[in-house]
């Protein structure tokens, strides 16, 4: 799980990255980009970016129950 959150990691980076890149390139997209949801969940390190990140996220996670 170590290569996991180091994973989790890269993505967090990529985000804030996009976030800065959002800014000056398409300020409308900083809100959703600040909204993405990074998580681990067994054996996925998730990235979700979307209007609905939070309905998504609970979706992935039911999917395993």
């Amino acid at each position: 799980l170590r290569f996991l959150r180091d994973i989790k990691k890269d993505l967090e980076k990529h985000i804030k990255d996009r976030i800065a890149f959002y800014k000056s390139y398409d300020p409308t997209q900083v809100d959703r980009a600040n909204d993405a949801q990074i998580f681990v969940k067994d054996d996925y390190a998730v990235l979700i970016v979307s209007d609905n990140a939070s309905e998504i996220k609970k979706a992935f996670e039911d999917s395993f129950k």
